[in-house]
């Protein structure tokens, strides 16, 4: 079972993939080949904030993460 959006809450931290893949609602190999998809380079890792930020702005915000958290990102 995938983890819940509201798990993720915490502004500005480290995320890995299993948490960003469900935040939207995918699991990894979704994920990666979405990254590819997209031509995102996310170094491998932790996906950190300026990462996901860029992830979020393509792919759209997921529910449970806001914008704002990101502005200063």
């Amino acid at each position: 079972p995938t983890m819940a959006a509201q798990n993720f809450e915490y502004k500005h931290r480290p995320k890995n993939r299993i948490e960003m893949a469900a935040e939207f609602d995918m699991n990894t190999r979704q994920f990666r080949d979405k990254i590819k998809q997209f031509e995102l380079d996310i170094p491998n890792g932790d996906i950190m904030p300026k990462h996901q930020k860029e992830i979020y702005e393509k792919w759209g915000y997921p529910t449970g993460v806001k914008k704002e958290w990101y502005a200063d990102v």
